[in-house]
C-alpha cells in the first residue's frame, strides 16, 4: 500500500546498506544522530544504546542500572547484558543493542 507501516521489516542497521530504499526515492536516510562530548577526568564509563532501549528506559534508568551493576563489581559486558535484558523485560523487542565501555583512568565511586 506504500504506507510507512509496511516497512516494519526494516531494521536500522539494514537501512545503511539497502540501496532500494534510497534510490530513486529517499525513503530511508542514513544520517546518524551524533553527539560530541569532551570526556572529563572524572568520567568513568560510556554507554551507547539503540533507540529501542531508550524507548523503554530513561537516561536515568540506564544510569542507575549501570551504577548498581558496577557497584556490585560487575564488568562492562555484564552491565551491557543487564541493560538489554531490562529493556526486554519492559517490553522492548527487535534489535536491542547496548555497548558499555568502562574507562580505566577514573575510579568508580558509587554515591
Amino acid at each position: 500500500s506504500g504506507a510507512w507501516k509496511d516497512l516494519v521489516w526494516l531494521d536500522t542497521t539494514r537501512s545503511f546498506g539497502d540501496i532500494r530504499l534510497k534510490a530513486p526515492h529517499n525513503i530511508v536516510i542514513c544520517e546518524p544522530d551524533v553527539l560530541v562530548r569532551i570526556l572529563a577526568p572524572e568520567d568513568w564509563a560510556l554507554v551507547m544504546v539503540c533507540s529501542k532501549v531508550t524507548g523503554k528506559m530513561s537516561n536515568q534508568d540506564i544510569g542507575d542500572l549501570c551504577k548498581d551493576y558496577f557497584s556490585q563489581g560487575k564488568d562492562a559486558v555484564a552491565v551491557s547484558q543487564a541493560l538489554t535484558l531490562a529493556a526486554r523485560k519492559r517490553g522492548a523487542t527487535g534489535n536491542l543493542t547496548s555497548v558499555v565501555m568502562r574507562f580505566g583512568w577514573a575510579p568508580f565511586k558509587p554515591e
